[in-house]
């Protein structure tokens, strides 16, 4: 008999994504389902912004219910992700068609009493270091109840963030904070003059109280509770400290937790990194003790920070990126010496290899010298050493050994890797159809803008309001 409830189940879904119903409104179509969760997340982000803190719980109440958010969720779990065939405690890699609407009758039945599974144990590798680090790894029922919850806890706890937040942003949004950069430290602002205070503060997270940051998340109880059970099997500072834990409320917890450390000065934060500016008149010393006072109001330990100033016109090292204000005023930006040493350690491994030939060498690290060079496209590049010339000429030689190839295929091959259009090539279609950017309100940017805007909703029209500035992306 089971077998007959999966058959019709599967006929009923093929005619209603062969044909569409005026009746169901696209039901089971990914744009609609995409349209359904952002309108309920658009409506979240404004109540909290408005301080309607009971209609902002049932919204939240209205996108955990929701079906459209359940199978965005399982999609994202089993399909988009890159951490799909990476199994649990449980030994499942995938899920079939009908195994994922079984998931979705028992998210649909106890998402409100969530119980996790526990973790499985996997040490890994690094590649650039070798060092070998123990991940804790959730099943994939769990991560679809953490990315279910993302959805409604996402858009109104941003609400509730400084726009100098740049943590809690796309990858693409470092580029505004390199803006930022620029517009303190310009000759507008006087950056010759100033100071850089620096300060790291990652290993403070290893004593923090629960009921702390479960009193500033805005969710129904259920949310909460849940979210205690997942961090009663790991410890918190377990829990964010690395991505490879396949959790999706690593940059939430976190951001909760030091939402208005950038209110006690002028600062831009990634992470668990903060950069002061200071003019001439501000002391370091009291902002240090502002920042330990607020750590330890948090319910954390200042003992773990570390604190480097720098002054303007001596380099100082940021996010990979090298900064220094000349006497005229310019502000000189290069990538880092770690930076470009972990960039020419990944290059050398490959191309050192033996065990490859020269074609699937140069299929290795043109995504690596084109994401590279992605990241430093707003950096100063025209020294030979930033413009790969003696890489280059390396690779040359090295394939050049090759009986295979003559020098006008290893040129060829050469010009393929390190071109400069690489990134272009493969992201044109992404971005030269539309510009969509929105620095603050960017709560469905990474997962729901990336993966079905560009991909399947070509028609979207972007049209919004920043909170902050006032900037209306329609205009961009």
């Amino acid at each position: 008999m089971k077998w007959l409830v999966y058959f019709w189940l599967y006929v009923i879904y093929f005619f209603m994504s062969k044909f569409h119903f005026s009746n169901s409104n696209n039901l089971l179509s990914w744009q609609s389902s995409y349209s359904n969760l952002f309108r309920l997340q658009k409506r979240l982000f404004k109540s909290v912004v408005l301080g309607d803190l009971s209609k902002s719980l049932k919204i939240q109440n209205l996108i955990i219910n929701s079906n459209s958010a359940r199978l965005l969720a399982i999609r994202e779990t089993t399909q988009v992700s890159f951490n799909k065939k990476i199994s649990g405690i449980d030994g499942k890699f995938s899920l079939n068609f009908f195994e994922r609407l079984e998931l979705n009758n028992f998210l649909r039945m106890n998402v409100k009493n969530w119980f996790p599974n526990k973790l499985k144990q996997v040490c890994l590798t690094e590649s650039s270091t070798g060092k070998i680090k123990y991940f804790n790894i959730f099943t994939i029922s769990d991560r679809t109840w953490q990315i279910l919850v993302s959805f409604a806890l996402c858009p109104g706890n941003e609400a509730t963030f400084h726009p100098r937040n740049f943590s809690f942003k796309n990858k693409n949004m470092l580029f505004d904070l390199k803006n930022i950069l620029f517009l303190n430290l310009g000759k507008s602002s006087f950056g010759i003059k100033k100071r850089v205070l620096i300060i790291s503060f990652k290993k403070c997270f290893r004593k923090l109280s629960s009921d702390f940051y479960l009193k500033k998340i805005i969710a129904p109880r259920y949310i909460k509770l849940g979210i205690s059970r997942f961090l009663n099997f790991v410890e918190f500072y377990d829990f964010i400290k690395d991505k490879a834990n396949f959790n999706v409320l690593f940059f939430l917890l976190s951001n909760i937790v030091l939402n208005g450390v950038e209110s006690l000065h002028p600062c831009v934060r990634h992470n668990y990194s903060l950069l002061f500016f200071l003019t001439p008149n501000d002391n370091e010393k009291i902002i240090v003790n502002n920042f330990s006072n607020f750590l330890s109001l948090s319910g954390l330990s200042p003992i773990g920070k570390k604190v480097s100033l720098f002054f303007t016109g001596s380099s100082f090292d940021f996010l990979d990126w090298s900064f220094k204000v000349l006497k005229n005023g310019d502000i000189f930006c290069i990538p880092s010496y770690d930076n470009y040493q972990k960039f020419l350690f990944k290059i050398k491994h490959i191309i050192n290899n033996s065990n490859y030939g020269s074609r699937i060498k140069s299929a290795k690290i043109t995504p690596i010298i084109a994401d590279w060079k992605n990241y430093n496209q707003f950096c100063n590049m025209q020294s030979l050493r930033l413009s790969l010339f003696f890489v280059k000429k390396k690779t040359f030689q090295i394939f050049n050994k090759e009986s295979k190839q003559d020098s006008y295929s290893i040129k060829k091959l050469i010009n393929e890797s390190f071109s400069n259009d690489v990134f272009k090539i493969e992201f044109s279609n992404l971005v030269s159809e539309r510009t969509f950017s929105f620095d603050h309100l960017s709560f469905g940017k990474d997962f729901i803008f990336e993966n079905f805007i560009f991909k399947m909703n070509k028609n979207f029209k972007a049209d919004f309001i920043c909170i902050h500035c006032g900037m209306n992306t329609k205009n961009i």
